[in-house]
């Protein structure tokens, strides 16, 4: 794994193509017994670019051993797995899987757009992993994790399902930020303690002087004054590492590799998406009987009550979830997700 270190954007400047580079970046990288740097072009890795990727190349993996790969060497490539979260077992299993090799993408996304294109693509890769629609995903090759920077408005509309000082944002947002935090966990690379709160700290933000070539600023961002409010200012970009979960649970039942019921992750993100897509106003009731009339009168009346959509919680609607789920897939617009869930490959 890179250190934190490789990950400030000085001394050595940043490419904003998403790949580290300096003229002594690699020369580092290999006074590093555990890593190898290999240089792609992540809009292409990811399948969202202007080309179409390929398959993922394995030699990425094995980049440091050059003519001297052997088929041996694959054996120490695992994929991503989900693991059941309980007992002993489950702790030496994310062990045994940490010595595997695995990918760390290490990226400057210079525009919010392309922030949050990078970022639904992780979770693109994640649904097609985890479900088995498609192998061949950057997940294939282990714990794939990113290193990037993120702005503030991007930043918050991701975590804003897990930070109840965030709750000012979209109704849509939140639902997609469940989606998000219920497959990846974000941790922030760079913190100072608070001025405030001596026991807590916040997130340290780098100005877009501190890149080269200098990063673009949005002269105004939405909710600015509140996001300055929870420490998060128009004009920084924060380090953050977003690592895919091994421990995934909807509605008290785990999904696990072991019990194949990766498909069931697919199933949320759409359930998910059609409820951030009803105004946020609208009785809970209401988007049930519009959305799966079948399944509406299975819910027990406790679940819904006299809540709206944007303000029930997340567990609430999960148990939804769990009732609706059959009349869901069978619906034209989770057939619709599903086809359009695709990763732009070349074709040969």
């Amino acid at each position: 794994m890179f250190p934190s270190d490789f990950l400030a954007p000085r001394p050595g400047p940043v490419d904003q193509r998403g790949v580290p580079f300096c003229c002594s970046s690699y020369k580092y990288a290999e006074k590093l017994p555990n890593v190898a740097a290999y240089r792609a072009d992540i809009y292409t890795l990811m399948g969202v670019g202007r080309k179409k990727t390929a398959k993922f190349p394995k030699k990425m993996m094995l980049a440091d051993l050059g003519k001297k790969v052997t088929d041996g060497n694959y054996e120490n490539i695992y994929p991503l797995t989900l693991v059941s979260s309980e007992g002993k077992s489950s702790h030496d299993e994310y062990h045994r899987l940490m010595k595997f090799r695995r990918p760390h993408l290490l990226a400057v996304l210079p525009t919010p757009n392309i922030q949050k294109t990078i970022l639904d693509s992780l979770i693109q890769h994640a649904l097609l992993h985890h479900s088995g629609i498609d192998e061949d995903t950057v997940f294939r090759y282990g714990n794939t994790t990113l290193l990037t920077f993120l702005g503030p408005g991007i930043l918050s509309q991701y975590t804003c399902s897990t930070d109840e000082r965030l709750h000012f944002l979209s109704h849509q947002h939140r639902r997609h930020s469940a989606l998000f935090n219920k497959l990846f966990q974000l941790k922030h690379l760079r913190t100072r303690k608070s001025d405030d709160d001596e026991n807590s700290e916040i997130p340290h933000g780098f100005n877009p002087s501190s890149f080269q070539p200098q990063l673009p600023t949005a002269k105004k961002i939405t909710h600015e004054k509140k996001l300055a409010e929870v420490n998060l200012e128009n004009g920084l970009q924060y380090s953050v590492q977003i690592s895919p979960r091994i421990h995934v649970n909807i509605a008290g039942s785990e999904v696990t590799t072991e019990n194949k019921l990766g498909k069931t992750l697919v199933d949320y993100a759409c359930f998910l998406t059609q409820i951030g897509r009803q105004p946020n106003a609208k009785a809970v009731q209401q988007v049930v009987n519009t959305l799966w009339p079948e399944s509406a009168l299975s819910i027990p009346s406790d679940i819904i009550g006299e809540h709206k959509i944007g303000q029930l919680p997340l567990d609430h609607l999960e148990q939804i979830f769990h009732h609706i789920q059959e009349e869901l897939r069978s619906t034209p617009i989770a057939q619709s997700y599903c086809n359009e869930l695709k990763i732009k490959r070349e074709v040969k």
